[in-house]
């Protein structure tokens, strides 16, 4: 009798799970144009904050090239290539809260020396 209602609340467990999980996908389904409406868009609400995590995955499962990350994702927001040794492009993504303050968060892209994706991180 105990092991049929662990099973029933183990399976409802997971099923509350699955359920969110595919709300957060959902959420998180990567729509170019959406993305492009996000550029320099600091706010709580930039469209683009749902699908950083997503987008950054892509990037190191796929390791594109700079040009094809630009493609996807238009042109970075800043863009560092000239000025940093990695030639790292930065995607804002929207604000953080931090304790009483909002900080910049950005998708942070880094090219190897084979011109690909070697780094993406989402951070300050």
């Amino acid at each position: 009798m105990q092991v049929r209602r662990i099973a029933q609340l183990v399976g409802a467990a997971l099923l509350v799970a699955g359920a969110i999980a595919a709300c957060r996908f959902e959420r998180a389904r990567f729509d170019p144009d959406r993305w492009r409406e996000g550029a320099l868009d600091e706010s709580e609400s930039n469209p683009r904050e749902w699908m950083a995590e997503g987008v950054r995955i892509r990037l190191l499962a796929e390791r594109p090239t700079r040009s094809e990350v630009h493609a996807l994702l238009g042109e970075p927001d800043f863009d560092f290539g000239g000025e940093s040794p990695d030639g790292s492009d930065e995607w804002s993504v929207g604000l953080e809260q931090m304790s009483i303050r909002l900080d910049p968060w950005a998708l942070v892209v880094t090219y190897g020396p084979d011109g690909r994706v070697a780094e993406a991180r989402i951070g300050e």
